[in-house]
C-alpha cells in the first residue's frame, strides 16, 4: 500500500475520522483509524460503535492495500508537518508516513480486525439542504438529556418525526430533558418514506455533524435508514457519519405543548440579552439558577428577580409589547435555560406565551415560525 496525498487534506480528513474513535476501548482496534487505499483514492474510517464515519479524499496511488493505525498518533503527526505532501507506505506490519522533512512509523493492527460500518442503500429516506439541517439540530440539541444518570436514555436523543400522510415533505425534530423542550420542523426533498416513522438519534454524534457540515461547503445531505432500523447514516459530499439509533419509546411530546394560552406578550431579543446578564450576577448562586418574573399589566413592564439569602437581590425591568392577559403573573424559571434559549433566537423579538404561573411556559422567534421552545417553571417561595 503506497499513497501521496496533500498534507492540508489528510490533516482535515483526519481531524474529522478522529471524532469516532474510542478514547477507552476494550478492543485495541477501535483506537485505530482504517486506512485502505484503492485505485483512485484514500478511504479512512473509524468507529466507536455507536458512531462511524467514513471518508474518502484523493491521492496519487502507487499501490493498494489497507491497515488500521492508531488515530490520534497519526493526526498529530501529519498535523505538524505543515504545508506540503504526505506519503503513506506500508512496510510489512509498519506504516511509513513520509514528508520532505519528516518520517514517523506506526504499528498497525490487521484491517480484518476493524469492525464493519453499515453501508447506505441505493436510495436515500430523503435529501436536506445542509445549512437546514444545521440549523435544525443546532436548535434541538441543546435541548437533549447530557446523560442517562438522571434521565432517561432516550431524552439523550433527538427525535426523527416523519409521518407521510400527514407532512410529506417535512421531518419533526424534537430535544427535551424533562425540564424543557425544542421543536424545529424542516423541509426535505424526495422523502421514500411510506409509513410514519420515530427514530432516536443520540445527542453527541449529532453535534460531531454539526461541526462537520459546519466546516463544509456541502450543498445538500443524504439520510438513509437500514432495513432493521438500528443504523442513521448522513451522507454529506465525501463524507458519511452513521449513528445507531437508541431503541424504545420516546415521550409523548405533543402533551406538553400547551393548547390554550392566558397570557402572552413579545420583547426584543436585545433587551431580553440584558435583562439576562443583569440578574446572571446573584442567580448563578442560587438553586436551580432560579430567576422571578413579575409582570405588571397594567404598565406592561416584566421585572426580573434574582436573590440569595442573607447576601442580596438584584432586578431588572423590562418594557414588553402586544401583551394579552386578564391578570398580573409572577412565576419563576431557570436562568441558565433561559440564556441557552436566547442563544438560539435569530430574529429580534422573542414571544412569550403561558396559562399560568405553574404551567409550560412557550417561546417563539420572530424569525422562524418553524422553532418553539417550552421551559418548565420553577417553583417560587
Amino acid at each position: 500500500m503506497e499513497i501521496k496525498l496533500a498534507q492540508h487534506s489528510l490533516s482535515k480528513a483526519l481531524n474529522y475520522v478522529t471524532r469516532a474513535v474510542s478514547v477507552k476501548p476494550n478492543i485495541p482496534v477501535l483506537s485505530n483509524v482504517l486506512v485502505e487505499v484503492n485505485k483512485t483514492n484514500l478511504h479512512l474510517a473509524a468507529t466507536n460503535l455507536d458512531m462511524g464515519i467514513n471518508l474518502w479524499i484523493p491521492g496519487q496511488v502507487e499501490s493498494e492495500g489497507s491497515l488500521t493505525v492508531s488515530g490520534k498518533l497519526l493526526a498529530d503527526f501529519v498535523a505538524a508537518t505543515g504545508e506540503g505532501n504526505v506519503v503513506l507506505k506500508q512496510e510489512g506490519d509498519t506504516l511509513k508516513a513520509l514528508t520532505d522533512k519528516a518520517q514517523a512509523e506506526f504499528a498497525t493492527i490487521s484491517a480484518q480486525e476493524f469492525p464493519i460500518l453499515p453501508r447506505v442503500s441505493e436510495k436515500p429516506l430523503m435529501k436536506v439542504k445542509s445549512n437546514l439541517l444545521v440549523d435544525a439540530l443546532t436548535k434541538v440539541v441543546f435541548a437533549c438529556a447530557a446523560d442517562v444518570v438522571t434521565s432517561k436514555v432516550q431524552h439523550t436523543g433527538v427525535l426523527w418525526e416523519i409521518d407521510p400522510e400527514l407532512k410529506e415533505n417535512e421531518v419533526t425534530l424534537v430535544g427535551l430533558d424533562g425540564y424543557r423542550l425544542s421543536l424545529k420542523t424542516i423541509e426535505v426533498t424526495d422523502s421514500s418514506a411510506e409509513e410514519p416513522m420515530k427514530l432516536i438519534v443520540p445527542a453527541r454524534p449529532l453535534q460531531e455533524l454539526i461541526k462537520i457540515l459546519s466546516a463544509e461547503d456541502v450543498e445538500e445531505c443524504e439520510i438513509f435508514v437500514n432495513e432493521a432500523k438500528t443504523q442513521i447514516i448522513y451522507r454529506c459530499g465525501e463524507i458519511e457519519v452513521s449513528v445507531r439509533l437508541i431503541e424504545g419509546p420516546y415521550a409523548e411530546y405533543a402533551k406538553v405543548i400547551p393548547a390554550d394560552e392566558s397570557l402572552s406578550f413579545s420583547v426584543p431579543k436585545a433587551d431580553l440579552e440584558h435583562a439576562l446578564k443583569v440578574v446572571y450576577t446573584f442567580a448563578k448562586n442560587s438553586q436551580g439558577y432560579r430567576v422571578d418574573w413579575d409582570l405588571d399589566l397594567e404598565t406592561t413592564t416584566l421585572t426580573m428577580r434574582s436573590s440569595i439569602s442573607q447576601m442580596g437581590q438584584n432586578e431588572v425591568q423590562l418594557k414588553l409589547k402586544d401583551v394579552t392577559g386578564s391578570s398580573d403573573f409572577k412565576g419563576a424559571y431557570s436562568l441558565q435555560f433561559l440564556i441557552e434559549l436566547v442563544s438560539h433566537i435569530q430574529g429580534d423579538e422573542v414571544s412569550f406565551a403561558t396559562n399560568g404561573p405553574l404551567a409550560a411556559a412557550v417561546f417563539k422567534d420572530s424569525k422562524d415560525k418553524d422553532f418553539l421552545h417550552i421551559i418548565m417553571p420553577l417553583q417560587r417561595d
